[in-house]
C-alpha cells in the first residue's frame, strides 16, 4: 500500500496472525485464497480508496487452515499535513467484542444520533467545592478516582481512567475506576507509542474526543478501551515544564457520548483533579 504504516493488533484469542499481511494487502490472488468470496469486492474497494489517500473502513472474514473463520476490520485514514502518511490498522475482532449484527455498526451504518447529556455546562462553586472535598477525603489515587465517579450525578460519564505518562521510560501507567474498569490491573503499563498522550502531544491538543473506539486507529483503544466495553471518551491532559505528565479520561460505554460543547465541564473537573496535592506520588 502506498505510504502506509500498517499495524496488526490481535484480540480475543488470536495469538498469531496466520497470514502474510503484506500479501493480503497487495496480492489479489492471495486475498482470493483466504478471504470469504462475498467479502472480496468490499475489501478490494477499501484498499483502492486507501491507495488514493481516502478514508476507508471494511469488515470481512478470513478463513484459516483449520476451517475456522475470523472477522477482521480494516480501517485507514489519511494524515497528510500531520505525519504525511496514510495510517491503517488491520484488526482481528472476535464476535464476543462486536456481537451479532455489529458488522454494520463498525461500518457506520447504525451510529444513530449522538447522546450528549451535558452541554456547555459550567460547574457551580458549590459543585467544585464538593469535588475538592471528595478528593481531599480520598485515600490514594484509586479511591479518589472512585470518588469522582460517585460525585458525578449528571450521567456525563460512567467510568474514569487516569494515565500517568512517563515519556522518559517510553510508557504510560493506567489506573481506572467505575464498573468498566473493575477488573483492570492497577498500575498496568502500556507503550507510549500509539497512546492518547502521544496523539495529544503530536497534534498539540488541549483535549481529545474519541467518538467510537471501535472505529479507532489508535492501538491503545483496541488494547485497553474496547476490551473493557468503552465506546467513547473525553481526554484532558496536564503538563509540567512543557512535558505531558498525565491524562484524565472520562469514559462511556456508549458511542458518541461526548461533544466539544462539554469541554468546559470536563476541563473544570480535570483542573481540580490535577491540582490535588501529591496526585503523582501516591500510587
Amino acid at each position: 500500500m502506498l505510504k502506509q504504516s500498517l499495524h496488526v493488533t490481535m484480540h480475543a484469542g488470536w495469538a498469531d496472525f496466520p497470514h502474510d499481511v503484506a500479501k493480503l494487502m497487495k496480492d489479489p490472488a492471495y486475498r482470493e485464497a483466504i478471504v470469504r468470496k462475498s467479502d472480496l469486492e468490499g475489501l478490494a474497494k477499501a484498499l483502492s480508496s486507501l491507495r488514493r489517500g481516502l478514508t476507508a473502513r471494511v469488515v470481512f472474514q478470513i478463513g484459516n487452515s483449520d476451517n475456522s473463520t475470523h472477522w477482521c476490520l480494516l480501517v485507514g485514514n489519511p494524515q497528510q499535513g500531520v505525519f504525511d502518511e496514510i495510517y491503517g490498522s488491520l484488526l482481528c475482532i472476535d464476535m464476543k467484542l462486536i456481537g451479532p449484527g455489529r458488522a454494520g455498526a463498525l461500518l457506520g451504518e447504525d451510529a444513530g444520533p449522538a447522546q450528549h447529556p451535558v452541554s456547555d455546562q459550567q460547574l457551580s462553586s458549590r459543585h467544585l467545592e464538593a469535588l475538592q472535598n471528595r478528593l481531599a477525603s480520598g485515600n490514594g489515587l484509586i479511591d479518589r478516582l472512585q470518588g469522582i465517579c460517585s460525585w458525578d450525578n449528571s450521567n456525563a460519564f460512567d467510568s474514569l481512567l487516569f494515565s500517568d505518562v512517563q515519556q522518559a521510560e517510553d510508557k504510560v501507567v493506567v489506573y481506572g475506576a467505575g464498573a468498566a474498569f473493575a477488573d483492570l490491573k492497577e498500575g498496568g503499563a502500556y507503550p507510549y507509542e500509539g497512546t492518547i498522550a502521544e496523539m495529544i502531544v503530536s497534534l498539540n491538543l488541549d483535549h481529545m474526543i474519541a467518538e467510537d473506539t471501535m472505529e479507532s486507529l489508535k492501538p491503545i483503544d483496541w488494547a485497553l478501551f474496547v476490551p473493557h466495553g468503552i465506546r467513547s471518551y473525553f481526554a484532558v491532559p496536564t503538563f509540567a515544564g512543557g512535558t505531558i505528565r498525565g491524562v484524565l479520561i472520562f469514559c462511556s460505554s456508549n458511542a458518541n457520548q461526548f461533544s466539544e460543547e462539554q469541554k468546559d465541564f470536563f476541563v473544570q473537573i480535570a483542573n481540580v483533579v490535577f491540582s490535588t496535592q501529591n496526585l503523582f506520588s501516591e500510587r
